[in-house]
């Protein structure tokens, strides 16, 4: 996991700068890059600077077009979350540390959350030879949850609602792209 302090939401201005590099970077990609920065922006705002910058750098050195919104929110909160190898990992450590009689508790919510969708004493009480296909299972549910995670629209929404008073002076031309 890549560990980055992570204390606040990201700014308008590193946004806009960081979408700015997007356009000259990907150009001719965007029809209307005034109205396309102010919907990423407003799907994007919930991330810290930090991790929206780290995003954008990753893409800028690896993508081959202009970036989904999707694409960046993976990128920016990627090191929120343990990999699925290291959270099976570690669920297969605490069966030699705690056995079935003792629910441990593990490094991340959501390695809870699958732990307890598949049921503790289950995943415990499995044959051994049946590990490859409760490995899958588990990573699979895992995924599945970080995915969600990832894009949950509750943080959107949020974001969407803190926006509202700061919409109303916003302009266009405060957009990259942005007709002045």
């Amino acid at each position: 996991m890549r560990q980055t302090e992570v204390t606040t939401v990201a700014s308008f201005d590193t946004f806009a700068k960081l979408f700015s590099g997007l356009l000259a970077a990907f150009p001719g990609e965007q029809t209307d890059p005034a109205t396309g920065s102010q919907v990423f922006f407003l799907a994007l705002q919930d991330i810290p600077d930090n991790a929206l910058a780290f995003a954008v750098a990753e893409w800028l050195a690896r993508g081959r077009k202009f970036p989904t919104i999707a694409d960046l929110r993976e990128l920016a909160l990627s090191d929120e979350y343990p990999l699925p190898e290291e959270a099976w990992g570690e669920v297969k450590r605490a069966f030699t540390q705690y056995g079935r009689s003792q629910k441990p508790q593990f490094s991340h919510p959501i390695i809870s959350q699958v732990v307890d969708d598949f049921g503790w004493e289950s995943l415990c009480s499995s044959n051994v030879q049946d590990e490859p296909i409760i490995r899958a299972q588990f990573v699979k549910a895992y995924r599945a949850r970080v995915r969600r995670a990832t894009f949950d629209s509750t943080s959107l929404a949020r974001g969407l609602k803190s926006l509202k008073p700061l919409e109303a002076s916003i302009t266009d031309a405060d957009f990259p792209g942005g007709e002045s």
